[in-house]
């Protein structure tokens, strides 16, 4: 057996030792016992626990800085359009708008969309 297929079944068993174990206990004894045990982990020494992988798992919640420009960004008439765009519009009525002055083909899709606006949102709690 390769170590990953070594890994899969260890952790396996260990989860089926725990469900075992779990089962004959309260929701919230179920649920104190595994947090306790995942503070007992996290504060274990470096060589039974890698902590690195537990920052790198808690890093994906943490805020991060947007990427590059957006589409919307590259083309300075569309994204002046977008923004003059004001009340209460959805995404869909955004796209339809900006279709009808621009053509679908310089237009993206809603979901892009979407996205330019979360980026906007972002940058401006960022300033806040």
């Amino acid at each position: 057996m390769n170590q990953v297929t070594t890994f899969r079944a260890k952790k396996c068993v260990a989860l089926d030792a725990m469900k075992g174990a779990l089962k004959q206990l309260s929701l919230d004894e179920a649920l104190e016992v595994t947090g306790q045990l995942l503070v007992e982990l996290s504060t274990s020494e470096p060589t039974q626990v890698k902590r690195t992988s537990i920052r790198a798992s808690a890093s994906v919640l943490q805020p991060r800085k947007a990427g590059g420009k957006h589409s919307v960004e590259k083309d300075p008439e569309l994204e002046a359009f977008i923004l003059s765009l004001r009340g209460f519009r959805t995404i869909a009525d955004i796209r339809t708008a900006c279709v009808k002055k621009f053509g679908n083909k310089r237009v993206p899709s809603k979901s892009s969309l979407h996205r330019y606006i979360q980026k906007l949102q972002y940058r401006q709690n960022e300033e806040l």
